[in-house]
């Protein structure tokens, strides 16, 4: 008696087990009447911000991996790629400029002794060195920007 019990209950429990399953297998794969739903539903996150000037697709359409969806107005995008190489190009005059100053200081040093002090000549030094790293931060921009 005991083993007809335990076997029957080994039966109720592998059914119950499979029904489970199934239905599991219902709410995430639901068959339909007419076929199989299988919806995939992708959040599309843009690299960049900015007017749609175009949709290149319809509601609820299948996609494909690297399909342009739509298109965004390149004239906000245009215009900080020219203000980012504006910036890049003051940056690089502010260096140069930088640079004269400090090779006329020492010039100075060296021909008149006492004609400039020391801490004018560290300042200019100092002037460069600032100056290398504002190049250095308006070409990131100006590279981020391009990428963009």
């Amino acid at each position: 008696m005991f083993k007809r019990l335990l076997i029957t209950s080994c039966f109720v429990i592998i059914a119950l087990m499979a029904i489970g399953w199934k239905y599991q297998q219902y709410l995430m794969n639901p068959w339909t009447r007419d076929g199989l739903v299988r919806a995939q539903i992708v959040q599309i996150t843009p690299r960049v911000t900015g007017p749609i000037i175009h949709l290149n697709i319809k509601d609820n359409s299948q996609v494909k991996a690297g399909q342009v969806l739509f298109t965004v107005d390149p004239r906000t995008y245009k215009t900080a790629l020219e203000k980012a190489k504006g910036n890049l190009d003051q940056a690089k005059a502010q260096l140069q400029r930088a640079k004269d100053e400090a090779n006329r200081g020492r010039q100075l040093a060296l021909r008149q002794p006492g004609a400039i002090s020391k801490i004018t000549l560290v300042q200019q030094k100092n002037t460069v060195t600032a100056a290398q790293a504002g190049v250095e931060a308006a070409k990131a921009l100006y590279d981020q920007s391009k990428e963009q």
